[in-house]
Order: structure tokens, then sequence, then C-alpha cells
């Protein structure tokens, strides 16, 4: 899937999918995310579905790595400490 394609549709998303997407790509498990965005479970799942659908992904594993692929050509990544704002910072000198 053409890179300029992700892009699109990670711009498509919603303010709170992007926020599951951050969290779910740095490791944290979908109860924590809930708990950390103040949503139900289920919605974290929900967020999750339509992202995958959006991107194209079979699973969480071909997410993560889509989204990977995208953010480190931009130059983009969640940082541990910039998690819970869903900031992203470059990285790099």
């Amino acid at each position: 899937m053409p890179v300029a394609f992700l892009r699109y549709q990670l711009a498509s998303l919603s303010d709170l999918e992007r926020e599951a997407l951050d969290l779910i790509y740095a490791g944290v498990p979908t109860g924590q995310i809930a708990i950390r965005l103040g949503v139900s479970p289920r919605r974290v799942s929900e967020c999750l579905a339509r992202s995958m659908s959006a991107l194209g992904a079979a699973d969480l594993d071909d997410l993560v790595g889509k989204l990977a692929l995208v953010w480190s050509l931009d130059g983009l990544a969640p940082v541990a400490g910039d998690i819970a704002s869903g900031e992203r910072v470059r990285l790099g000198p």
C-alpha cells in the first residue's frame, strides 16, 4: 500500500482513533487505553477496528507495522512522555 495513501487515511481518523493508535503503537494494552482515554474498552476496540479498516491492516501487528513505516519515513513517532497527550515529536538530531 503506498505511503501517501496511508498518510491520507491516517488524516481521516478521528482524534480519539489517532490517540488510540499512538497508545497501541507504544504497546499499551487496550484495557489501559480505555482507562487513559476515559472510554469503554469496547469503544477502543471500535476505534482500532476502524483504524485497521482504514489502513488496510489485517491485524494489530500489521497496523503497528504500517504506523511504523509512515512515522519513520516522516521522522515522527510517539514518544513515551508524550503518549498521554497524543503529541508526536521529531526523531533524530
